[in-house]
């Protein structure tokens, strides 16, 4: 006996060993996140104020735009992220006991992350699927499904013992403008033990902060804390008609140095932190909601949490909380205990001969569902009041509707509950993470989300809608902040400024879907729309309602583009850049498997044209290098020495030696319908590297004053900080050695390339000071030798 209990022990460690921590990433879309096979989406949840919150290098937290990590004035930012961590929350009452396992979504009790793995989940298998129209040898991909993401990982976890949940979760992202900004994730929760769970809660934690880039350029940090999350200048917002929690800056943030130039055509956008970002459920399970008769419930808005079929209202909690302390006893008083209830459901249906505060304060102040409001025109809808009014009585109060939406808009508890976990029954849930240009656009400020006020108004200042703000124009209310001398909410950035490029969809998708996404509502719409695979609607003034959508998306209405070739970058001969592509795109619209979608009308148009654009740096400014069409005789099957016969080649004859670019190639249909950016492509134009040592070989600039005053970026450092050695051999060391003789840094070089760049930074990971520095270059394939000599001067 004590050996077989010696062998199960020994199994079980080993299954445990191999159950390791991994991660996947989604590099389609605009949006770009990490999934771990823990449940963690973007990073482990981290809500701490230390100064030295960053993210591993590969991976992103719902970082929208792509490309945003940089080092700017030797200061190293860690890009336009706009999570600070997401994942899973589930509580039941298991044989008697309560128990709680976290699938992200916790950190210790100063908001600290914290390791799940192996302590509340078991890490499971995790896989990502391509779905490219294009595969990566330039070739159309035969088995393209066009009712089915681009891209999809899925990952399956279970919760430890003595809790037996099983989640498959399933995320899934596109590249088609204006589809470009949402992740969505299923969640299919199956209970594998021989006796059922009650009182059971599934919650969606997430942090929000938009955006690390704006933080850090602000103040300096990215983290939570007073003077950063909740400095009083981020806002959490919830809006009712799509149950959708989200954050927006006062005013986006705009850049005080580079304001002007990134405000350029084509370029990222003066604005440091325009994002709104946010999630809306999708899909939750109504069926396996436990019924009032066997639920005891005491708090004091049980009259009115019940519907008709003795269901809880949903969602059972939307709360905000700025809080650092996200341990799990605390984590549990905010949405998963049947006995807690904070804030109470809505009491906005009057009974009596008085009406309610709640009553009182939603019809008088949610625009646009009573006339009688205090800034915007009347737009009165009975019926649509009405019907507002009877949904979201006896619904969880948002915590954006009291004053932690304005101190407190950092955490975000979405929870549904109390449900039955059958063994061997599935629960089916969906979210979509959403970021938009800002929380809306100029029209919509005569709509009220809650929040967006540092104190409430109305009967018993009860209420918190507050206007919509947008980036084309301000907007003045009471109580709009705490900060003395602060009257306007939103910018006026867009009525001077064009939309930035990454904004994909900002003049429609097309001719004939011309309706223009931007802010996180047209965005979260989107999600809707590619979720429930109805027609496109606008949820301003209509409810969403997620309990009566299919547990599984659709996936089958969205416009499709003709999608971007493969793009090629190579060195030319001529030390000119070369883009190659092939015209497999062309006959795109001829795949067998996307003329279901032709006849359903979501490819409506062949290809027209390609673009070919150029960036000194992955943010912008993007420019046009070029309006190619069809077999262009200029660059089709007239260069074979970089391409082959009956390929494009395109000749870059501004390309500099030395210099970095970003190159993309978009295809435009006959409709104006454009293809995502699927292929930017970072490109060090280089020639090939010398044979052996004994030509030129040289350091530039020499002397560097203050900067380099190299154009372009580099993926690798400052820009302004970059030397770099030219007439390299293919593989060589470069031993850096100051005045003294003592060695400084040591660099390796291992490409068929005639250059290597260094940024002063020496192997203690410092900056080099002002001196002058001797080099030794060791050509390692014959040993031979070059030296020389450079100056620093800063």
């Amino acid at each position: 006996m004590k050996k077989l209990t010696y062998l199960l022990l020994v199994l079980l460690t080993a299954s445990l060993a191999f159950a390791q921590r991994d991660y996947r990433n989604h590099t389609r879309s605009m949006l770009r996140q990490t999934v771990y096979n823990t449940g963690e989406l973007g990073r482990a949840l981290e809500g701490s104020n230390s100064t030295s919150v960053g993210l591993p290098l590969g991976t992103s937290s719902l970082e929208w735009p792509p490309f945003s990590r940089m080092t700017l004035d030797q200061i190293p930012y860690w890009g336009q992220q706009n999570g600070q961590g997401s994942g899973l929350v589930l509580r039941a009452l298991v044989r008697g006991t309560y128990e709680a396992r976290a699938c992200g979504g916790i950190t210790d009790g100063s908001g600290n992350a914290i390791a799940v793995a192996g302590v509340f989940v078991i890490p499971g298998s995790i896989v990502r699927t391509e779905n490219y129209p294009v595969l990566a040898d330039g070739s159309l991909n035969p088995n393209f499904n066009p009712d089915e993401a681009e891209e999809k990982i899925v990952t399956q976890y279970e919760t430890t013992p003595p809790m037996k949940l099983r989640v498959t979760q399933t995320s899934r992202a596109w590249s088609f403008p204006g589809y470009d900004s949402f992740i969505i994730t299923e969640y299919d929760i199956v209970n594998f033990d021989t006796l059922e769970y009650t009182n059971g809660f599934v919650m969606s934690q997430n942090a929000f902060s938009p955006s690390a880039f704006g933080l850090q350029r602000k103040y300096g940090i990215w983290n939570e804390s007073s003077v950063t999350s909740r400095s009083r200048e981020e806002y959490c917002r919830y809006n009712f008609s799509r149950l959708m929690t989200y954050v927006h800056s006062r005013n986006g943030f705009p850049d005080t140095v580079y304001f002007d130039r990134w405000s350029s055509p084509g370029n990222r956008g003066g604005l440091n932190s325009p994002q709104a970002v946010g999630v809306l459920p999708l899909h939750y399970d109504y069926d396996r909601l436990q019924p009032r008769s066997q639920t005891t419930y005491t708090v004091s808005d049980s009259a009115r949490v019940w519907d008709e079929n003795g269901k809880f209202k949903q969602p059972y909690s939307t709360e905000t909380n700025g809080n650092r302390n996200q341990e799990m006893s605390r984590t549990i008083l905010l949405g998963l205990d049947i006995n807690t209830h904070n804030p109470n459901g809505f009491n906005n249906k009057q009974t009596g001969s008085t009406a309610s505060a709640d009553s009182s304060n939603w019809a008088l102040f949610h625009s646009p569902y009573k006339a009688a409001y205090p800034w915007a025109p009347g737009l009165t809808d009975p019926i649509a009041n009405q019907s507002f009014i009877d949904y979201w009585h006896g619904r969880m109060k948002p915590r954006a509707f009291s004053g932690s939406g304005y101190t407190g808009a950092f955490f975000h508890y979405m929870s549904f509950g109390p449900y039955v976990f059958r063994p061997g029954e599935h629960l089916k849930f969906a979210i979509a993470h959403v970021v938009g240009y800002g929380p809306g656009v100029a029209v919509d400020s005569v709509w009220r989300d809650a929040g967006g006020r540092n104190a409430g108004h109305g009967v018993n200042n009860g209420s918190w809608f507050s206007p919509v703000p947008s980036w084309y124009n301000t907007v003045t209310y009471p109580n709009l902040s705490g900060i003395a001398g602060i009257t306007t909410m939103g910018s006026t950035y867009l009525q001077n400024h064009s939309l930035p490029w990454y904004v994909t969809g900002g003049n429609g998708v097309s001719s004939v879907d011309p309706a223009r996404v931007i802010s996180i509502r047209d965005v979260a719409d989107r999600a809707i729309q590619m979720y429930t695979g109805k027609a496109l609607k606008k949820y301003d003034g209509v409810q969403f309602r997620p309990e009566s959508t299919a547990a599984t998306g659709a996936y089958n209405t969205s416009y499709i583009p003709i999608p971007s070739p493969h793009l090629i970058v190579k060195n030319g001969r001529d030390t000119k850049n070369r883009l190659v592509w092939s015209p497999a795109v062309e006959a795109f619209t001829s795949l067998p498997n996307v003329q279901a979608a032709r006849l359903a009308g979501r490819i409506r148009a062949s290809l027209s044209h390609y673009l070919v654009l150029k960036s000194p740096e992955g943010l912008g400014p993007w420019t046009v290098l070029d309006t190619i069409r069809l077999r262009d005789p200029r660059y089709y099957d007239v260069d074979s020495t970089y391409g082959g016969p009956q390929m494009y080649v395109y000749r870059d004859g501004a390309s500099l030696v030395g210099e970095n670019y970003y190159y993309a190639l978009i295809s435009v249909d006959s409709l104006g319908g454009r293809s995502g950016f699927t292929n930017i492509t970072y490109q060090i134009t280089d020639k090939a590297a010398v044979l052996k040592l004994g030509g030129k070989l040289y350091v530039a600039p020499n002397p560097l004053i203050l900067t380099s005053n190299y154009g372009g970026s580099t993926l690798e450092g400052d820009i302004n900080d970059r030397i770099k050695f030219f007439g390299l051999p293919q593989r060589a060391r470069i031993r850096v050695f100051s005045y003294s003789g003592q060695l400084v840094g040591e660099v390796m070089h291992d490409a068929d390339l005639y250059s290597h760049e260094w940024f002063q930074i020496s192997r203690n990971s410092q900056r080099i000071a002002a001196g002058v520095y001797f080099y030794v270059v060791e050509d390692l394939n014959d040993g031979s030798i070059a030296k020389g000599k450079f100056v620093v001067i800063h």
